[in-house]
């Protein structure tokens, strides 16, 4: 789910333009579970951070990450709801700083700050 200010898209709509895969963007993000607990971010309000830059549908990120991008625009900011079976399913990550159990639904803030 891909929240905008007025409005609630369906992220997994089968109307991907295939013209914007391997387009690269940058962003910055904070990514929590859904009781809040923040498990990854590069965004430090007090000083911004490097935006995460990554081609976009060539598998470096999530798959509802590469989905989401694909409805964004340039400087725009959302709130977007990843299933399990989008982000890191049945297994998982035990092993990351904070653990992503497995089954999880993950929550981003995304500031989308550029993209070429």
């Amino acid at each position: 789910r891909h929240d905008k200010t007025d409005n609630v898209a369906d992220l997994y709509s089968p109307c991907v333009t295939i013209l914007f895969l391997s387009l690269s963007v940058a962003v910055f993000y904070t990514g929590y579970f859904e009781d809040g607990t923040i498990f990854d971010t590069n965004d430090n309000t007090k000083k911004k951070s490097n935006p995460l830059r990554f081609k976009v549908g060539v598998g470096r990120v999530i798959a509802g990450w590469d989905e989401a991008m694909l409805t964004m625009s340039r400087g725009e900011k959302a709130k977007i709801t990843i299933e399990p079976e989008h982000a890191y399913g049945k297994k998982g990550v035990p092993d990351a700083k904070v653990p992503i159990p497995p089954n999880a639904r993950l929550i981003f803030d995304v500031e989308l700050v550029s993209l070429d």
